[in-house]
Protein backbone atom coordinates (compact mmCIF):
# COMPACT_ATOMS: atom_id res chain seq x y z
CA UNK A 1 0.00 0.00 0.00
CA UNK A 2 2.99 2.35 -0.38
CA UNK A 3 2.30 3.13 -4.08
CA UNK A 4 5.27 1.11 -5.38
CA UNK A 5 3.36 -0.16 -8.42
CA UNK A 6 1.90 3.28 -9.12
CA UNK A 7 5.40 4.77 -9.11
CA UNK A 8 6.75 1.96 -11.31
CA UNK A 9 3.97 2.60 -13.85
CA UNK A 10 4.91 6.27 -13.87
CA UNK A 11 8.54 5.35 -14.67
CA UNK A 12 7.38 3.07 -17.48
CA UNK A 13 5.09 5.75 -18.90
CA UNK A 14 8.21 7.16 -20.58
CA UNK A 15 7.73 4.27 -23.03
CA UNK A 16 3.97 4.50 -23.58
CA UNK A 17 0.59 4.16 -21.91
CA UNK A 18 1.34 1.79 -19.01
CA UNK A 19 -1.25 0.86 -16.38
CA UNK A 20 -0.96 -1.64 -13.49
CA UNK A 21 -3.08 -4.29 -15.21
CA UNK A 22 -0.64 -4.36 -18.14
CA UNK A 23 2.40 -5.18 -15.99
CA UNK A 24 4.17 -8.53 -15.93
CA UNK A 25 3.86 -10.21 -12.54
CA UNK A 26 4.96 -13.32 -10.66
CA UNK A 27 1.92 -15.28 -11.83
CA UNK A 28 3.66 -15.60 -15.22
CA UNK A 29 5.96 -18.54 -15.89
CA UNK A 30 9.71 -18.12 -15.61
CA UNK A 31 10.23 -18.97 -19.28
CA UNK A 32 7.68 -16.38 -20.48
CA UNK A 33 9.32 -13.70 -18.33
CA UNK A 34 12.76 -14.56 -19.70
CA UNK A 35 11.44 -14.40 -23.28
CA UNK A 36 9.95 -10.96 -22.63
CA UNK A 37 13.28 -9.79 -21.21
CA UNK A 38 14.80 -10.64 -24.59
CA UNK A 39 12.09 -8.72 -26.48
CA UNK A 40 11.96 -5.46 -24.52
CA UNK A 41 15.01 -3.69 -25.89
CA UNK A 42 16.42 -0.50 -24.32
CA UNK A 43 13.45 0.01 -22.03
CA UNK A 44 12.26 -0.74 -18.52
CA UNK A 45 10.53 -4.04 -17.79
CA UNK A 46 8.55 -4.13 -14.55
CA UNK A 47 8.09 -7.41 -12.72
CA UNK A 48 5.37 -6.62 -10.23
CA UNK A 49 4.54 -7.81 -6.71
CA UNK A 50 7.28 -10.02 -5.25
CA UNK A 51 5.33 -10.71 -2.09
CA UNK A 52 5.50 -12.92 1.02
CA UNK A 53 3.33 -16.04 0.97
CA UNK A 54 2.61 -18.88 3.40
CA UNK A 55 2.55 -21.37 0.51
CA UNK A 56 6.05 -22.87 0.27
CA UNK A 57 5.71 -23.81 -3.41
CA UNK A 58 4.55 -20.31 -4.36
CA UNK A 59 7.41 -18.79 -2.36
CA UNK A 60 9.97 -21.05 -4.06
CA UNK A 61 8.52 -20.26 -7.50
CA UNK A 62 8.72 -16.49 -6.93
CA UNK A 63 12.25 -16.79 -5.51
CA UNK A 64 13.35 -18.78 -8.59
CA UNK A 65 11.79 -16.22 -10.95
CA UNK A 66 13.39 -13.28 -9.12
CA UNK A 67 16.80 -14.99 -8.95
CA UNK A 68 16.72 -15.89 -12.63
CA UNK A 69 15.50 -12.49 -13.81
CA UNK A 70 18.03 -10.53 -11.76
CA UNK A 71 21.03 -12.66 -12.67
CA UNK A 72 20.21 -12.83 -16.38
CA UNK A 73 19.61 -9.08 -16.52
CA UNK A 74 22.69 -8.08 -14.52
CA UNK A 75 24.98 -10.54 -16.33
CA UNK A 76 23.44 -9.85 -19.77
CA UNK A 77 23.39 -13.63 -20.07
CA UNK A 78 21.46 -15.97 -22.35
CA UNK A 79 19.56 -18.96 -20.96
CA UNK A 80 20.26 -21.56 -23.62
CA UNK A 81 17.75 -24.37 -24.16
CA UNK A 82 17.35 -27.30 -26.54
CA UNK A 83 14.62 -28.24 -28.98
CA UNK A 84 13.04 -31.70 -28.74
CA UNK A 85 15.57 -32.93 -31.34
CA UNK A 86 18.46 -31.68 -29.15
CA UNK A 87 19.31 -28.78 -31.46
CA UNK A 88 19.93 -25.44 -29.80
CA UNK A 89 16.90 -23.16 -29.51
CA UNK A 90 17.28 -19.59 -30.69
CA UNK A 91 17.56 -17.43 -27.60
CA UNK A 92 18.49 -13.86 -26.82
CA UNK A 93 19.97 -12.08 -23.84
CA UNK A 94 18.06 -9.42 -21.87
CA UNK A 95 18.26 -6.10 -23.72
CA UNK A 96 16.73 -3.66 -21.24
CA UNK A 97 16.51 -3.02 -17.51
CA UNK A 98 14.32 -4.79 -14.98
CA UNK A 99 12.52 -3.22 -12.03
CA UNK A 100 10.96 -5.53 -9.43
CA UNK A 101 8.36 -4.20 -7.03
CA UNK A 102 7.62 -6.11 -3.86
CA UNK A 103 8.02 -6.74 -0.17
CA UNK A 104 10.59 -9.54 -0.36
CA UNK A 105 14.31 -9.72 -1.13
CA UNK A 106 16.11 -12.55 -2.86
CA UNK A 107 18.15 -14.67 -0.48
CA UNK A 108 21.53 -15.14 -2.21
CA UNK A 109 24.06 -12.38 -1.38
CA UNK A 110 25.60 -12.69 -4.85
CA UNK A 111 22.19 -11.96 -6.41
CA UNK A 112 21.59 -9.05 -4.04
CA UNK A 113 24.94 -7.62 -5.19
CA UNK A 114 23.41 -7.35 -8.66
CA UNK A 115 20.56 -5.11 -7.49
CA UNK A 116 19.93 -1.58 -6.31
CA UNK A 117 17.33 -1.68 -3.53
CA UNK A 118 15.09 1.34 -3.01
CA UNK A 119 13.02 1.24 0.18
CA UNK A 120 9.68 3.02 0.02
CA UNK A 121 7.93 3.61 3.32
CA UNK A 122 5.03 5.62 4.60
CA UNK A 123 5.47 9.23 3.51
CA UNK A 124 8.27 8.48 1.01
CA UNK A 125 6.16 9.63 -1.93
CA UNK A 126 4.79 13.14 -2.31
CA UNK A 127 1.17 12.37 -3.28
CA UNK A 128 0.53 15.88 -4.62
CA UNK A 129 3.50 15.74 -6.99
CA UNK A 130 2.69 12.15 -7.98
CA UNK A 131 -0.88 13.15 -8.90
CA UNK A 132 0.38 16.12 -10.92
CA UNK A 133 2.75 13.86 -12.86
CA UNK A 134 0.04 11.28 -13.48
CA UNK A 135 -2.05 14.00 -15.10
CA UNK A 136 0.82 14.65 -17.55
CA UNK A 137 2.01 11.14 -18.39
CA UNK A 138 1.30 11.79 -22.08
CA UNK A 139 4.32 14.13 -22.07
CA UNK A 140 6.78 11.56 -20.72
CA UNK A 141 7.35 9.69 -24.03
CA UNK A 142 8.32 13.07 -25.54
CA UNK A 143 10.98 13.49 -22.85
CA UNK A 144 12.27 9.99 -23.62
CA UNK A 145 12.28 10.79 -27.36
CA UNK A 146 14.38 13.88 -26.67
CA UNK A 147 16.90 11.80 -24.72
CA UNK A 148 17.09 9.09 -27.42
CA UNK A 149 17.60 11.68 -30.17
CA UNK A 150 20.32 13.36 -28.07
CA UNK A 151 22.07 9.99 -27.70
CA UNK A 152 21.81 9.47 -31.46
CA UNK A 153 23.27 12.89 -32.22
CA UNK A 154 26.13 12.36 -29.75
CA UNK A 155 26.65 8.64 -30.34
CA UNK A 156 30.35 8.82 -31.21
CA UNK A 157 31.17 10.91 -28.14
CA UNK A 158 29.13 8.54 -25.96
CA UNK A 159 30.97 5.51 -27.35
CA UNK A 160 34.40 7.10 -27.07
CA UNK A 161 33.80 8.44 -23.58
CA UNK A 162 32.11 5.44 -22.00
CA UNK A 163 35.02 3.11 -21.25
CA UNK A 164 37.54 5.62 -19.80
CA UNK A 165 34.88 7.07 -17.49
CA UNK A 166 33.54 3.62 -16.56
CA UNK A 167 37.03 2.41 -15.60
CA UNK A 168 37.56 5.52 -13.49
CA UNK A 169 34.19 5.11 -11.71
CA UNK A 170 34.79 1.40 -11.16
CA UNK A 171 38.17 2.05 -9.56
CA UNK A 172 36.65 4.71 -7.33
CA UNK A 173 33.88 2.32 -6.22
CA UNK A 174 36.33 -0.48 -5.35
CA UNK A 175 36.71 0.41 -1.70
CA UNK A 176 36.45 -1.99 1.22
CA UNK A 177 35.53 -5.65 1.19
CA UNK A 178 32.49 -5.66 -1.09
CA UNK A 179 31.24 -7.98 -3.83
CA UNK A 180 32.97 -7.31 -7.17
CA UNK A 181 29.61 -7.26 -8.98
CA UNK A 182 28.42 -4.46 -6.70
CA UNK A 183 31.43 -2.38 -7.77
CA UNK A 184 30.37 -2.73 -11.41
CA UNK A 185 26.76 -1.90 -10.63
CA UNK A 186 27.78 1.31 -8.84
CA UNK A 187 29.98 2.33 -11.78
CA UNK A 188 27.21 1.69 -14.33
CA UNK A 189 24.69 3.67 -12.28
CA UNK A 190 27.08 6.60 -11.84
CA UNK A 191 27.87 6.59 -15.55
CA UNK A 192 24.14 6.60 -16.38
CA UNK A 193 23.59 9.49 -13.98
CA UNK A 194 26.44 11.46 -15.60
CA UNK A 195 25.03 10.81 -19.07
CA UNK A 196 21.45 11.82 -18.29
CA UNK A 197 22.68 14.88 -16.38
CA UNK A 198 24.63 15.99 -19.47
CA UNK A 199 21.43 15.72 -21.54
CA UNK A 200 19.42 17.67 -18.95
CA UNK A 201 22.03 20.44 -18.78
CA UNK A 202 22.22 20.77 -22.56
CA UNK A 203 18.41 20.97 -22.79
CA UNK A 204 18.38 23.46 -19.87
CA UNK A 205 16.24 21.16 -17.73
CA UNK A 206 18.90 21.55 -15.05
Amino acid sequence: GELKTTLACLFNSHFGDITPERLINFESTRNSIIEKMGCLKDCLMILDDYRPTHNRQDAEKMEAIAQGAIRLSANRATRERLNSDSTLKQSSEPKGMILITGEELVKLPSTLARTMIIEIGRGSINIERLTALQAQTSLLPHAMTSFILWIRDNMQDVRDGFYPLFVQLRAKAATGNIHSKLIEQVAYLQYAMALITSWMQEKEIL
